[in-house]
This record gives C-alpha cells, sequence and structure tokens, in this order.
C-alpha cells in the first residue's frame, strides 16, 4: 500500500530490507538480554520481558544519577506501538480509498473513529487482549488476510488471463 507513494520504489524495497535486518538484530539482541539476565523462565511467564529486566537493572555510578530504566523500556513499548499502528492505518486507509475510489481525506475521520471505537471496545484487560490475539486473530484474521484472499485474488487474476487470452 506504501510503496507505490515512494518516489523510488527500488530504494523503499532495499531501505525496508535494510530496517527488517536491523529490527531483527535488535530483536535478537534484546532477547538475549532478557534471557541472560531474568532466565528462559521467567522470560516465557513474562508478558512484557523488556520492562522486566529493564525494572531489574540498577546502574549505580557518581550520586546514583541513573535510575528507574523501566520508564525506558514503557516509552520504547509505546513509541513501536504508536509507529506501527500509525503505519496500519495510513495502508488501511490508502487501500480503503483505492477500493472504494474515494479521496483519502474522506476515509480517513471515518476509519479513525472505527479504530479508535475498536481499540475500547476489542479486550477489557491485557489478559483477554493476549487471548484473543493468539486463539482467535490468528484464525479469523491471520489465515484468511494471509492466505485466503491472495489466493482468491491468484484465481481471479489468472482466470482473468485466461480469459482475455481466449479473446484474443
Amino acid at each position: 500500500m506504501i510503496f507505490p507513494y515512494l518516489n523510488n520504489e527500488k530504494k523503499g524495497f532495499h531501505y525496508c530490507f535494510i530496517a527488517m535486518i536491523i529490527a531483527g538484530i535488535v530483536i535478537s539482541f534484546t532477547i538475549a538480554m532478557d534471557i541472560a539476565a531474568l532466565g528462559g523462565t521467567m522470560v516465557s511467564r513474562s508478558p512484557f520481558p523488556l520492562l522486566t529486566t529493564m525494572g531489574e537493572v540498577s546502574i549505580h555510578s557518581f550520586h546514583s544519577f541513573i535510575q528507574r530504566l523501566d520508564i525506558l523500556a514503557c516509552i520504547i513499548l509505546v513509541m513501536g506501538g504508536f509507529f506501527k499502528i500509525t503505519i496500519y492505518a495510513y495502508a488501511t486507509v490508502i487501500g480503503s480509498a483505492d477500493l472504494f475510489k474515494i479521496p483519502h481525506k474522506k476515509v480517513a475521520l471515518p476509519l479513525a473513529t472505527i479504530i479508535l471505537i475498536l481499540s475500547c471496545v476489542i479486550a477489557e484487560n491485557t489478559s483477554e487482549h493476549f487471548k484473543e490475539g493468539l486463539d482467535i486473530v490468528p484464525y479469523y484474521v491471520h489465515i484468511p488476510m494471509q492466505m485466503g484472499i491472495p489466493i482468491i485474488m491468484l484465481c481471479v487474476s489468472l482466470l482473468r488471463k485466461h480469459f482475455s487470452l481466449k479473446k484474443t
């Protein structure tokens, strides 16, 4: 959804690939740090291992200048979630505008309202959110969106190509 709007699509793919490599390295380092600090069982039981790890860290330096590093972990988690949701929402607006042939400015407010309402209604607490994310979303969202719809689109594309070749 976003690549066609870039000035140079090839550089966009290049930067996206580099960003995925860097993100993978950072995530791997973070997980290794969490396991080294907390142990495997504690990391597997913690919903936010980075937050738990940062809560355990204490840096004793000159007059205890650096304290409470867990707030840094909270800021990182909130910023990461914000950018992730913003990109998803932007892609949703672009996709909906393209699908319904409506200017994206007319689609943005209704979709933002739907996202806001759903974010308030979807789960009442973290446990319910995790349960829905692990038990419901993979079967009713991920499988249809990542496998079902692409297979249907491939079949439609092949049928269109087949029938267009027969006409000529």
